[in-house]
């Protein structure tokens, strides 16, 4: 009988250890929940890109743990890193905040040009391009 009892108790112990695994595997992580939230809420809406966007770059620090052990303090650090980065990225063109990502136009008057305009682009590494132009060269500075 004592072998009967201790055969139970091990059968339970395995059991309990089984469900353990079980309830472990079944938590979702911050990117399930991330597409879980994307689906049910933003699925459809014009905002959806911008909000994917946004919530991609926070699950790309956080994505891989469990939801029920990122704390207040990881997303909080997260959201910084992802600001810290942000802030790195971005240039001053002309006084005025640029993401290097856009391509932006610069118009400036030419008067050798009777009057017309001259349109110079930026292309998301830095490089300048004139009007007509195929190849870009590195800007100034």
């Amino acid at each position: 009988m004592e072998w009967e009892a201790q055969l139970a108790e091990e059968r339970s112990r395995e059991a309990a250890r089984t469900a353990a695994v079980a309830a472990e595997a079944a938590q979702p992580t911050v990117r399930d929940v991330v597409e879980q939230f994307m689906a049910k809420h933003m699925a459809g809406k014009k905002s959806a890109p911008s909000i994917r966007y946004r919530l991609d770059r926070l699950a790309a620090i956080l994505g891989n743990q469990k939801i029920r052990d990122v704390t207040r303090q990881n997303v909080i650090q997260a959201l910084e890193r992802i600001a810290e980065g942000h802030r790195q990225e971005r240039e001053t063109v002309s006084g005025r905040d640029i993401d290097p990502g856009q391509a932006t136009v610069a118009v400036r008057r030419d008067a050798g040009m009777g009057g017309g305009f001259l349109h110079r682009d930026t292309d998301p590494q830095g490089h300048r391009r004139e009007a007509g132009e195929t190849r870009c060269r590195p800007a100034p500075g």
